[in-house]
């Protein structure tokens, strides 16, 4: 395996191999706004979106959290 050579290049590495499960953690973010706000679909997605969630995660999220 090659070693990344940038500090960006670490931390794409570091998020990848760090054992998190992003789809847990994006459906914890999910139901903790929930439980702070109302807010519609397209909302929860764009706010998962801007947490820093990529949209295969914040879309798992949203077929997950909540019975539309």
């Amino acid at each position: 395996m090659e070693r990344p050579s940038s500090g960006g290049e670490w931390t794409g590495y570091a998020v990848d191999h760090c054992g998190a499960n992003w789809n847990e953690q994006a459906a914890k973010k999910a139901a903790s706004y929930l439980r702070s706000s109302s807010v519609s679909r397209t909302g929860l997605y764009d706010h998962l979106k801007w947490e820093g969630f990529i949209p295969s995660q914040a879309t798992y999220d949203l077929t997950q959290v909540v019975d539309w």
